[in-house]
């Protein structure tokens, strides 16, 4: 008994000198038909690493900024006078990265940090600023929670920036956040204050405000496709303070701190309490929200329309006597083992026993 989510996360812009996250690492990248700008997000300042030139030719033709978040890595892509080229990045480590040649014109890619060409299927290793053509492993990461709220336009971020719509946003939000190094919390840096009242609407269960004050930050607190920054270089008189000087932190903590905050919203676990879409916003009527974590209890998969719980299966980790908590109208669901299993009415309120390795599936919820 499992729920899916089909779509897949691949946000991607057409336009030169969009910045994204290398998912996986602590850095940023700034993409233009030829050249590749690395900078480092781990710092206040986002000091630049590395600057990469290659001199092709245009006009480029389909030009193309693609960041997967399935394969945790960049693509870019282009039809230059010379030919047809592709390239991706991907980490190493958190501070390290390669450059694999995917496809290139039969003279190669003259990367500026290179004495030769680089060529067809050669990998590229970024280190402190130099560059060498070796074998190079992919950073491991996985990442199982999965997050949909019913929208399927295309992920073309520059659309999707003008849209301003949070149901196409979060997933990658989520996703990109969980990805990304921890940084130590900053409460009072820059944009950062956005999400402290981010967090203080949820606490507070103002349903109502979440939606709005979780745009603010994403306007002031990111560029390019979600690359966070702790300046609104765009002053859109958001009430995001000036940095002062001696300040230390990351503008990553906004994907990260972020990304668990929009997981609460959806999940709350507290000990052996777990409770179900406790700050829902109105405007994500439907959605699902699967593979999520419980703190070693087990895993959820959930299944929201109308605003209203629909279906949710628990796959326990552990011989635990869990209280499951649902939205105010619920007065009782059904419970299941099996498909097959008719199952049984319960009132909500009491404890339910699970045992290691069992699913259990909730649905027929009632009011």
């Amino acid at each position: 008994m499992r729920i899916s989510i089909a779509e897949r996360l691949k946000p991607f812009s057409h336009n030169p000198g969009s910045y994204c996250l290398l998912p996986g690492s602590a850095l940023r990248l700034q993409i233009f038909p030829t050249l590749i700008c690395i900078h480092d997000l781990s710092e206040v300042e986002s000091p630049l690493i590395c600057e990469i030139s290659f001199p092709l030719h245009g006009p480029v033709k389909d030009f193309t900024l693609q960041q997967d978040l399935e394969k945790g890595c960049v693509r870019i892509w282009g039809c230059y006078k010379e030919g047809f080229v592709r390239y991706s990045i991907f980490p190493v480590e958190e501070k390290v990265c390669a450059i694999f040649i995917d496809k290139c014109p039969e003279g190669g890619i003259p990367f500026s940090c290179l004495v030769r060409p680089a060529k067809e299927k050669e990998t590229i290793v970024i280190r402190d600023g130099s560059a060498s053509v070796e074998d190079a492993s992919r950073a491991f990461f996985q990442v199982q929670e999965r997050l949909s709220l019913g929208s399927h336009k295309a992920q073309d971020w520059d659309l999707v920036g003008r849209r301003s719509d949070l149901r196409e946003i979060f997933p990658v939000w989520l996703r990109l956040g969980q990805l990304v190094p921890q940084q130590q919390s900053c409460k009072r840096l820059g944009s950062v204050v956005l999400l402290n009242h981010c967090e203080e609407l949820i606490a507070s269960r103002t349903r109502e405000e979440i939606f709005q004050s979780f745009l603010n930050l994403f306007h002031a607190g990111f560029e390019g496709i979600l690359s966070p920054r702790l300046i609104d270089t765009q002053h859109q008189g958001l009430g995001v303070p000036k940095l002062e000087n001696g300040q230390q932190g990351s503008p990553l903590v906004l994907l990260s701190e972020g990304a668990a905050l929009i997981r609460t919203l959806f999940l709350d676990v507290k000990g052996k309490e777990i409770k179900v879409l406790p700050s829902l916003p109105p405007e994500f009527h439907c959605g699902r929200y699967i593979n999520i974590d419980c703190e070693g209890i087990g895993t959820l998969d959930l299944e929201w329309s109308k605003k209203t719980i629909r279906r949710m299966i628990f796959r326990a980790s552990s011989d635990k006597k869990i209280t499951f908590s649902f939205q105010k109208q619920i007065k009782k669901f059904r419970l299941r083992e099996s498909l097959k299993d008719r199952g049984t009415y319960l009132e909500l309120g009491g404890g339910i026993e699970v045992r290691s390795g069992g699913v259990y599936c909730f649905d027929n919820f009632r009011k």
